[in-house]
């Protein structure tokens, strides 16, 4: 008899300790997910792919300026965080011929260059790709 309660005691015990783990890892904060973007260019296109699962149309603000400010924001489906990317593209596009094509693991940004010629790199010299997720309410 003495043995079953002991073992009874220790399980409860076990319960009790798994139980306070699982609080401590409910109350900690959720961390924003690592993302990425690559780019390549044809002589006619510049394409920016964003590799976010999943992203829904209605989630995706895409600004571009003066035929070269860049800035994309995507809300994060499930999650409470925002993809934002910002920068000055290294020359001009027509803004209104932007195509956005939505897949299971990315996003894909096609903007269609003025001057049709390869681009050194995709934002201008010594200005900053200002990229980050930040958590919203």
């Amino acid at each position: 008899n003495t043995n079953t309660n002991t073992n009874t005691n220790t399980n409860t015990n076990n319960l009790i300790e798994n139980k306070k783990e699982l609080n401590i890892n409910s109350n900690q904060s959720i961390e924003p997910p690592k993302i990425r973007y690559e780019w390549y260019q044809t002589n006619t296109y510049i394409i920016i792919s964003i590799f976010i699962k999943q992203v829904q149309k209605e989630n995706l603000i895409l600004t571009t300026k003066d035929q070269k400010n860049f800035d994309l924001r995507i809300k994060l489906t499930n999650l409470p965080f925002e993809y934002q990317l910002r920068f000055e593209l290294c020359d001009t596009i027509f803004e209104q011929e932007t195509i956005i094509n939505f897949f299971n693991i990315k996003t894909e940004i096609k903007l269609k260059k003025i001057a049709p010629f390869q681009w050194p790199a995709l934002s201008k010299a010594n200005y900053i790709i200002e990229q980050q997720t930040i958590k919203i309410e």
